[in-house]
Protein backbone atom coordinates (compact mmCIF):
# COMPACT_ATOMS: atom_id res chain seq x y z
CA UNK A 1 0.00 0.00 0.00
CA UNK A 2 1.25 3.71 -0.76
CA UNK A 3 -0.11 6.31 0.56
CA UNK A 4 0.25 10.26 0.06
CA UNK A 5 -1.28 12.91 2.17
CA UNK A 6 -2.04 15.52 -1.08
CA UNK A 7 -3.68 18.05 1.31
CA UNK A 8 -5.06 18.16 4.82
CA UNK A 9 -7.03 14.82 5.04
CA UNK A 10 -6.75 14.10 1.17
CA UNK A 11 -4.82 10.94 0.57
CA UNK A 12 -4.07 9.16 -2.92
CA UNK A 13 -3.84 5.53 -1.65
CA UNK A 14 -2.43 2.55 -4.36
CA UNK A 15 -2.95 -0.84 -3.77
CA UNK A 16 -0.21 -3.12 -5.53
CA UNK A 17 -1.28 -6.43 -7.65
CA UNK A 18 -1.95 -9.19 -5.41
CA UNK A 19 -2.86 -7.08 -2.05
CA UNK A 20 -6.19 -7.76 -0.73
CA UNK A 21 -7.66 -4.53 -0.52
CA UNK A 22 -10.54 -5.40 2.66
CA UNK A 23 -7.19 -6.35 5.14
CA UNK A 24 -5.70 -3.50 3.31
CA UNK A 25 -7.69 -0.70 4.63
CA UNK A 26 -8.73 -2.65 7.66
CA UNK A 27 -5.15 -2.22 8.83
CA UNK A 28 -4.59 1.06 7.28
CA UNK A 29 -7.56 2.43 8.85
CA UNK A 30 -6.05 0.72 12.72
CA UNK A 31 -3.00 1.75 12.65
CA UNK A 32 -4.05 5.20 11.83
CA UNK A 33 -6.66 5.70 14.10
CA UNK A 34 -8.80 6.86 10.98
CA UNK A 35 -12.67 7.87 12.83
CA UNK A 36 -14.27 8.04 9.80
CA UNK A 37 -13.72 8.09 5.98
CA UNK A 38 -15.04 7.77 2.50
CA UNK A 39 -13.35 6.70 -0.52
CA UNK A 40 -13.48 6.50 -4.57
CA UNK A 41 -11.54 3.72 -6.31
CA UNK A 42 -10.89 2.77 -9.68
CA UNK A 43 -8.39 -0.19 -11.32
CA UNK A 44 -9.11 -4.13 -11.66
CA UNK A 45 -9.36 -6.76 -9.10
CA UNK A 46 -9.57 -11.00 -8.74
CA UNK A 47 -10.90 -13.50 -6.74
CA UNK A 48 -14.13 -11.01 -5.84
CA UNK A 49 -16.19 -11.90 -3.21
CA UNK A 50 -19.67 -9.58 -3.50
CA UNK A 51 -22.75 -9.45 -1.72
CA UNK A 52 -26.44 -9.05 -2.50
CA UNK A 53 -28.44 -7.92 1.09
CA UNK A 54 -31.78 -10.19 0.63
CA UNK A 55 -33.51 -7.61 3.14
CA UNK A 56 -36.47 -10.58 3.75
CA UNK A 57 -34.35 -13.05 4.94
CA UNK A 58 -31.61 -10.23 6.52
CA UNK A 59 -28.81 -12.21 4.80
CA UNK A 60 -26.05 -12.02 2.09
CA UNK A 61 -26.82 -14.08 -0.45
CA UNK A 62 -23.03 -13.91 -1.83
CA UNK A 63 -20.58 -15.01 -4.92
CA UNK A 64 -17.38 -15.62 -5.82
CA UNK A 65 -15.87 -14.19 -9.17
CA UNK A 66 -12.09 -15.78 -9.65
CA UNK A 67 -11.81 -13.93 -13.18
CA UNK A 68 -10.46 -10.58 -13.67
CA UNK A 69 -12.74 -7.95 -13.42
CA UNK A 70 -12.39 -4.23 -14.33
CA UNK A 71 -12.86 -1.35 -11.11
CA UNK A 72 -15.54 0.78 -13.28
CA UNK A 73 -15.96 2.55 -9.72
CA UNK A 74 -15.77 1.74 -6.12
CA UNK A 75 -17.40 3.98 -3.78
CA UNK A 76 -17.04 3.29 0.02
CA UNK A 77 -16.53 4.40 3.84
CA UNK A 78 -14.70 3.66 6.73
CA UNK A 79 -16.61 3.89 10.28
CA UNK A 80 -16.24 1.52 13.84
CA UNK A 81 -18.16 -1.45 14.70
CA UNK A 82 -17.33 -1.39 18.39
CA UNK A 83 -14.31 0.89 19.89
CA UNK A 84 -11.34 -1.44 18.46
CA UNK A 85 -12.61 -2.82 15.34
CA UNK A 86 -12.54 -0.50 11.89
CA UNK A 87 -14.97 -1.39 9.30
CA UNK A 88 -14.24 -0.60 5.54
CA UNK A 89 -17.52 -0.59 3.95
CA UNK A 90 -17.15 -1.21 -0.20
CA UNK A 91 -19.55 -1.26 -2.84
CA UNK A 92 -18.25 -1.53 -6.52
CA UNK A 93 -18.91 -1.91 -10.00
CA UNK A 94 -17.24 -4.64 -11.80
CA UNK A 95 -16.47 -4.76 -15.88
CA UNK A 96 -16.15 -8.36 -16.90
CA UNK A 97 -14.13 -9.62 -20.19
CA UNK A 98 -17.63 -10.05 -22.06
CA UNK A 99 -18.46 -6.18 -21.23
CA UNK A 100 -20.97 -6.72 -19.07
CA UNK A 101 -21.58 -5.43 -15.29
CA UNK A 102 -22.02 -6.81 -11.87
CA UNK A 103 -21.50 -5.23 -8.89
CA UNK A 104 -22.17 -5.25 -5.29
CA UNK A 105 -21.23 -5.02 -1.46
CA UNK A 106 -17.31 -6.21 -1.78
CA UNK A 107 -16.67 -8.92 1.29
CA UNK A 108 -13.14 -9.34 0.13
CA UNK A 109 -11.12 -8.23 -3.54
CA UNK A 110 -7.49 -9.08 -4.84
CA UNK A 111 -5.50 -6.17 -6.64
CA UNK A 112 -5.36 -7.98 -10.27
CA UNK A 113 -3.43 -4.81 -12.09
CA UNK A 114 -3.80 -1.91 -10.12
CA UNK A 115 -6.06 0.03 -7.39
CA UNK A 116 -6.20 3.96 -7.34
CA UNK A 117 -8.00 5.53 -4.58
CA UNK A 118 -8.94 8.68 -3.09
CA UNK A 119 -9.60 8.53 0.56
CA UNK A 120 -10.98 11.85 2.82
CA UNK A 121 -10.51 11.59 6.46
CA UNK A 122 -12.92 13.38 8.63
CA UNK A 123 -12.30 14.57 12.47
CA UNK A 124 -14.81 12.39 13.88
CA UNK A 125 -15.30 8.84 14.80
CA UNK A 126 -18.23 7.05 14.04
CA UNK A 127 -19.66 4.46 15.35
CA UNK A 128 -22.04 1.59 13.95
CA UNK A 129 -25.57 0.12 15.72
CA UNK A 130 -27.93 -2.26 15.21
CA UNK A 131 -30.89 -1.71 13.23
CA UNK A 132 -33.45 -4.89 14.24
CA UNK A 133 -35.79 -3.92 11.58
CA UNK A 134 -33.33 -4.29 8.50
CA UNK A 135 -30.89 -6.91 10.11
CA UNK A 136 -27.61 -4.83 9.72
CA UNK A 137 -25.09 -2.28 12.06
CA UNK A 138 -25.60 1.22 10.88
CA UNK A 139 -24.08 4.05 11.12
CA UNK A 140 -24.88 5.53 15.01
CA UNK A 141 -24.84 9.59 14.23
CA UNK A 142 -26.28 10.41 17.37
CA UNK A 143 -23.22 9.27 19.32
CA UNK A 144 -20.02 10.69 16.99
CA UNK A 145 -17.06 11.10 18.60
CA UNK A 146 -15.55 14.72 17.11
CA UNK A 147 -11.75 15.10 17.63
Amino acid sequence: MEIKEIQKSVFSVRLVKEEEVIQSFTQWASDQKIGFASFQAIGALKEVELGYYDLHKKTFLKKIFKDDLELLSGLGNISWVESKTPFVHFHASLGQRDYAVIGGHVFSAKVAVAFECFVTVYPVKVFKKDDPDIGLKVWNLENCQIF
